[in-house]
């Protein structure tokens, strides 16, 4: 699990820009593990340590293709880690035309 954490961590902060990658684990009620990981992004030093339970109310909202692209790279930095290839989501179906 330790190896894991740090190659997910060591792929957040390879994006260009992501200051650190903040790793937490939360379990609320029963006993089960969720662990998170938290990309601060650059230039925004004073979100360190207590304020980053609040950065979703403080950061402005990320553009889905600017996060499904860092997912990309992120995922394909693991699979190269480990010898294997990323597979990104599927691809959004494609849509009727409307009838005119």
């Amino acid at each position: 699990m330790g190896l894991l954490i740090a190659r997910i961590s060591g792929a957040i902060e390879s994006l260009p820009h992501v200051a650190r990658a903040h790793v937490s684990r939360w379990g609320d009620g029963a006993a089960h593990l969720h662990i998170f990981f938290f990309a601060r992004p650059a230039g925004f030093s004073l979100l360190r340590g207590t304020g980053l339970a609040i950065w979703d109310d403080l950061l402005p909202a990320v553009p889905a293709h600017q996060r499904d692209s860092d997912a990309a790279a992120v995922g394909q930095a693991l699979a190269s880690s480990y010898g294997g290839g990323a597979q990104g989501p599927p691809a959004p179906a494609p849509q009727e035309a409307e009838p005119a």
